[in-house]
């Protein structure tokens, strides 16, 4: 079959597409088809060198302190003293369960890395809030990138964000949460725990509720703050003290409360650059990957120009 441009036309096998099938969209062969298929495949196995580079970040605290396999089972019941009860401030029986207990334990003996002791997250900020949304406004207009907890992944901020507010919002309103490189992100509604440090932050760019803000003390390696968050071990404790049920929230005070390993400062410094330098890895193969797909894009439009030529 011709193509308007006098090329032949892949026609793919059937797949169903609700209103539509897939079979129907013609597709031209052009004559650089085969280097834009070359550049597609690389763009795809550098976004899955991404993928297993911030896998890696995930797992790597954990590997690097020396921890034994965690149990996360737990019984059908248990209990907890009155004292703890009153200590903790919380009444819902979850937060007890002995598994979170474990998560600590492990922690503490682990075999690679002395960990001395842990302290309540909240002695480590020097800031903490989170943004909202507007009242009224519509987030199709304005001129600042409006962030949610939908473009918060582990290690990763998504600054490609098509919600705006206007930059009088972002000027008084929301001034607070105007975001800046080295900022930390943290997911407190939802899909909570999520945690990323802000690098090659937009011009401006700010965060609605659902997205805690967190500036930290000196001495604290932010990339160290994000491997502990987006950790296993960490990943339990957000659970422990989020509240809400099937539609978790992450309150700022109990984000305050999470405990955090206290270790020597050398093996603190090296175990976050370690991790940041597996991020920035992931960084790097997430740009070649785009890349690589914005130049067979632009590749298709110049051949297809050509052929209408």
């Amino acid at each position: 079959m011709s193509g308007p441009f006098g090329g032949a036309f892949l026609i793919p096998r059937p797949l169903a597409v609700v209103g539509y099938s897939i079979a129907k969209i013609r597709v031209p062969f052009l004559d650089g088809h085969k280097e834009i298929g070359d550049q597609v495949r690389s763009a795809l196995a550098f976004r899955k060198k991404a993928q297993e580079f911030y896998l890696s970040a995930q797992s790597m605290l954990e590997a690097e302190l020396g921890l034994v396999e965690i149990d996360l089972s737990h019984p059908v019941g248990y209990g907890t003293h009155l004292s703890e009860l009153f200590r903790a401030r919380r009444w819902d029986g979850e937060f007890y369960k002995p598994k979170y207990q474990r998560v600590l334990e492990a922690v503490v003996k682990a075999k690679k890395v002395k960990v001395e002791s842990f302290v309540p997250i909240g002695q480590l900020l020097s800031y903490l809030t989170n943004g909202h949304t507007p009242l009224h406004h519509d987030l199709e207009v304005g001129e600042v990138p409006f962030l949610t907890a939908e473009h918060v992944s582990d290690f990763r901020v998504d600054f490609g964000t098509d919600k705006r507010i206007l930059r009088r919002h972002h000027e008084i309103e929301l001034a607070r949460t105007a975001l800046r490189d080295g900022d930390i992100l943290v997911t407190i509604k939802g899909k909570v725990g999520n945690c990323a440090v802000v690098r090659n932050c937009l011009e401006v760019a700010n965060i609605n509720q659902d997205v805690a803000l967190v500036r930290l003390r000196s001495g604290i390696h932010p990339y160290f703050f994000a491997a502990w968050f987006n950790s296993l071990m960490g990943k339990q404790l957000v659970e422990q003290r989020s509240t809400g049920g099937i539609n978790p929230f992450l309150g700022l005070g109990n984000l305050r409360g999470m405990p955090f390993p206290v270790l020597d400062p050398k093996e603190h410094n090296r175990i976050g650059d370690l991790v940041q330098a597996t991020v920035e890895n992931a960084y790097a193969a997430e740009r070649e990957a785009s890349a690589l797909l914005e130049r067979a894009k632009r590749r298709v439009e110049e051949l297809i120009e050509r052929e209408a030529a």
